[in-house]
This record gives C-alpha cells, sequence and structure tokens, in this order.
C-alpha cells in the first residue's frame, strides 16, 4: 500500500527489490538503508535507474535522525532475533508521520506472528493485508 504521494523507507533494504517496487509506485522519495556494505552497494546498482532514490549505510534508524516517511518498509531479520525485531518495529514509530504505515513481511509460523503481537503493542492496531506460502504482510497505522 503505497500511494503516489507517499515518501518511503526501505529498511534493511538488501539488494533494494522492495525499495525499487515502491520508487515505481510513488513520485517521491524512496530512502533504503541497509548494515551490510555490500547490500547498500548492490542496492545503489539497482536502483541507479530509478530517479527517486538514496541509498544509505545505516544501523537501523542510525543515520535518519529526524527523517519521517509515510511508508516503512520492513522485511525483518528474524535470525537476528526477536530483540533486533523488537526493536525496528517499536523504532519505527518515532519514524512514521501521523497515519504513517509500517508495512512487515514475515514468515507467520516461524516467528512473525509473535512480531505482529508486538506490532499491535507499539502501535494499538495491526492488519494482516495479504498471505502466500507461509508469509504474511502486516501493517500498523499510526493515529
Amino acid at each position: 500500500r503505497i500511494g503516489k504521494h507517499d515518501t518511503v523507507l526501505d529498511l534493511g533494504c538488501g539488494i533494494g527489490i522492495l525499495g525499487t517496487v515502491a520508487a515505481e509506485q510513488t513520485d517521491e522519495q524512496v530512502i533504503l538503508v541497509d548494515v551490510n556494505p555490500r547490500a547498500v552497494k548492490l542496492a545503489r546498482m539497482n536502483t541507479k535507474h530509478l530517479s527517486n532514490t538514496e541509498v544509505m549505510e545505516s544501523d537501523a534508524y542510525q543515520a535518519l535522525h529526524g527523517m519521517e516517511f509515510d511508508v516503512i518498509l520492513l522485511n525483518p531479520p528474524q535470525t537476528a532475533g526477536k530483540k533486533v525485531c523488537f526493536a525496528l518495529i517499536a523504532n519505527a514509530k518515532h519514524h512514521l508521520k501521523k497515519n504513517g504505515t509500517l508495512q512487515m513481511v514475515a514468515r507467520h509460523n516461524k516467528g512473525g506472528e509473535t512480531l505482529s503481537g508486538h506490532m499491535k503493542e507499539v502501535f494499538g492496531n495491526v492488519e494482516t493485508i495479504a498471505k502466500k506460502g507461509g508469509y504474511r504482510v502486516y501493517v500498523s497505522k499510526v493515529e
């Protein structure tokens, strides 16, 4: 769910797949961040044809001081553990505009159910908007 005038953050972008799709759906800026320098390099290569993207190396929200977005996309590093994933979810609220959304994809039976529960705790709401192949897309909104 990305609107034509939404600013977007692809948090933990990897090679930039979600950010690329987002950049094609909005006329606004899409920022892609990852802690891994190799991922950042690949994301830059994969988005160089898009005029509305910027790729940065950042440990989570570290390089994003004062920045707020309409949408934060997150495919959490579930293998990094619950503590890391919970922090990414909780801190998203500080980087979202009013009515902004955190949109997270996760394997429901491999920790996604717990992560979506944490989204509900942090935001007071969570909705499942897609289910396929064991994965779900969860959305929480800042109200």
